[in-house]
């Protein structure tokens, strides 16, 4: 259990079909730390992206395959490889395109049972604030809600000397092993 700064303990909610974890709030946090020190704890085969990047490279791939149906896919498989956890630091959605592939995304991690592991400044709800396009990406703020426990991190801008402890590494295997990423 980890405590809150005024001594209540947080309760982790969790469904019987969670696959991980979406921590989101305030830009310096430390969401990407404690994100990073849960993947580096890891033992499974595993893929850290920033949301950026991969995108970027996702277009690409499938740009390349336009003319293959299944273009999507091949592209995730390539990009994915044979990892069991994936991890998106920065996680955001503006564009009422990269909405829909984004939703194709998480329908092809969760049918493959990946773990996901997600950071973003933005809540489920936030994700295509635009009140035009947010419709587009109702199903995927779903596919969020249903398969990863949803983490608001909040508290002051930059996190105390005294979160790393000497039993920090062993706190962040505990949380590992929580999510079988281990």
């Amino acid at each position: 259990m980890l405590a809150q700064p005024d001594g209540r303990r947080l309760r982790a909610r969790r469904n019987q079909s969670s696959r991980g974890l979406y921590v989101h709030g305030p830009a310096g946090r430390g969401k990407s730390w404690l994100a990073q020190a849960y993947f580096d704890e890891a033992t499974v085969p595993k893929t850290r992206v920033h949301f950026h990047n991969f995108f970027d490279e996702l277009h690409l791939r499938v740009h390349d395959s336009r003319d293959d149906p299944r273009a999507l896919e091949s592209a995730l498989s390539e990009l994915l490889g044979p990892s069991r956890l994936l991890f998106f630091d920065e996680f955001h959605v503006h564009d009422s395109g990269d909405a829909r592939l984004l939703t194709r995304l998480l329908e092809f991690v969760f049918a493959r049972q990946l773990t996901v592991l997600v950071t973003s400044n933005y809540a489920p709800e936030s994700l295509l604030p635009n009140p035009i396009w947010h419709h587009t990406f109702e199903s995927g703020i779903a596919m969020i809600k249903n398969h990863l426990d949803v983490f608001h991190l909040d508290g002051p801008h930059r996190l105390p000397d005294a979160v790393t402890t000497p039993h920090h590494g062993l706190r962040v295997r505990q949380v590992a092993d929580r999510f079988g990423a281990r």
